[in-house]
């Protein structure tokens, strides 16, 4: 069976009526730091140009191509499961605001699909899309949002963001001054990018295949008591040191006081 190319992504009505209000991937832009892509987007939106015409784009056709292989994965590797996929909502509050959701993960969290380079760092695809997934949370009045990317064709990555107030609240006054821009009919300025919230690591990989690891949790098993009692031993010592004494040494141990006043252990040679 050969894909239809056509049915892929968005349909021709949902990319027109994009114009009409932002979008999730319109967020990605605006608080992006290009100006340029900025300003092209605030052409599209008062109608100066044509909405970009993203059928032979292949990373973007790619996304769209294994985004219901990317939800499968998603499912089978956490146990959670995505439903309302391609829903569309419009925000109560902003009605110039609307997101088409990939999917939701309960009531309270909603699911986001990527496929990226496999050159791109990962924090580098967190950062890219932490816009769209507090606009999509903001929309759809959900406090946690899921990222689910594949990196090429041999990495997976996933992170937890719940919805961060000051993060939130900076693109919404982005978002609003663009918006005012498109109905003032005057060009956009750029917009500041505020600092991004803290993710939340929730993949869990078991490591029995990796010869590396088993070395290092077999000499950490070995040691670890050892190291507990060489941790008790250093602070006795330490403590055994008046704090007029710059150094201290007998039975094949000294303590020694640096300029700070702190002291360093150190075994003595015969």
């Amino acid at each position: 069976m050969i894909t239809d190319l056509t049915k892929l992504g968005l349909s021709k009505e949902a990319v027109e009526g994009r114009v009409h209000g932002i979008g999730g991937s319109d967020a990605n832009t605006i608080l992006g730091g290009d100006a340029a892509k900025v300003l092209r987007l605030w052409e599209e939106k008062t109608g100066r140009a044509e909405p970009e015409d993203l059928s032979a784009n292949l990373p973007v056709m790619m996304g769209a191509f294994t985004e219901p292989f990317n939800a499968a994965w998603f499912q089978m590797q956490t146990g959670l499961t995505i439903t309302a996929r391609g829903e569309t909502v419009t925000c109560t509050v902003d009605p110039w605001r609307s997101a088409t959701l990939d999917g939701r993960i309960g009531p309270d969290a909603i699911w986001e699909a990527k496929h990226t380079n496999p050159f791109s760092k990962e924090h580098e695809v967190l950062a890219q899309y932490m816009p769209q997934l507090h606009h999509n949370m903001d929309v759809a009045h959900v406090g946690r949002a899921h990222l689910s990317a594949f990196r090429g064709n041999s990495a997976w990555v996933t992170w937890a963001v719940d919805y961060d107030a000051e993060y939130g609240a900076a693109l919404h006054r982005a978002e609003w001054e663009f918006w005012m821009a498109v109905l003032a009919d005057e060009p956009p300025t750029p917009y500041p990018t505020p600092d991004l919230p803290k993710a939340i690591a929730v993949k869990v990989v078991e490591m029995t295949g990796s010869n590396e690891w088993a070395y290092c949790a077999g000499v950490w098993l070995e040691t670890r008591d050892a190291a507990a009692r060489c941790d008790k031993a250093k602070e006795g010592l330490k403590s055994l040191v008046p704090a007029d004494v710059a150094r201290a040494w007998g039975h094949g141990v000294e303590m020694s006081r640096d300029k700070r006043g702190s002291l360093r252990i150190s075994a003595v040679e015969a």
